[in-house]
């Protein structure tokens, strides 16, 4: 049975409804976010465009995953340019306490 449903849903992506859905795509530009960012690493980014065109960028980033001190960065693209990159969110409630913050989701 799995099988047979692994076999529908390929079926499915590769109909040529699903390709003419990825041909409505068109790449506008391509650039480096992040020429000098102040963290090692970052991943599981994140955009949501605003009705003005701006773009939103978040990304889950630090010294290097599983370490105790990553945080969601956040970063716009305008007409204007790209803003440095902004710690948004970091888990610490106090000295004593942090929560982990993880991959983030922007809609």
């Amino acid at each position: 049975m799995q099988k047979r449903l692994l076999l529908a849903l390929l079926a499915l992506l590769s109909s040529p409804n699903s390709l003419m859905a990825q041909r409505t795509w068109t790449k506008v530009k391509e650039e480096l976010l992040f020429a000098t960012p102040p963290f090692a690493q970052c991943h599981a980014s994140t955009l949501v465009e605003g009705n003005n065109g701006q773009l939103l960028v978040a990304c889950f980033a630090g010294p290097h995953e599983g370490s105790k001190d990553v945080a969601i960065w956040l970063t716009t693209v305008s007409d204007d340019g790209i803003s440095p990159p902004r710690k948004v969110a970091d888990g610490v409630v106090k000295d004593s306490l942090r929560y982990p913050t993880w991959n983030p989701v922007l809609f």
